[in-house]
């Protein structure tokens, strides 16, 4: 899968919308519209901020098939939160 086709696919998962995630990132919906199709990239400064934003490390964001521990930990925080 592409960047952008995980960014939708984490945004869906945790029920945003573009606008939802477009907010705090600062951006507007139709640059993560355009993420999402593929037709640009986030500016790499904001790739830390969209996989918090998504609840993901950088290396599932990007779609590397390894579980990160901290990722593990984040969602046994979120349950326990929850």
């Amino acid at each position: 899968m592409s960047l952008g086709e995980n960014i939708r696919k984490f945004r869906i998962a945790k029920g945003m919308t573009q606008e939802t995630l477009a907010e705090p990132l600062y951006v507007s919906s139709c640059a993560v519209s355009k993420w999402e199709r593929d037709e640009c990239l986030p500016d790499s400064a904001q790739l830390p901020c969209i996989a918090d934003e998504l609840g993901v490390s950088l290396d599932r964001l990007f779609g590397r098939k390894a579980v990160a521990l901290s990722d593990i930990a984040y969602n046994i925080f979120q349950f326990t939160e929850g």
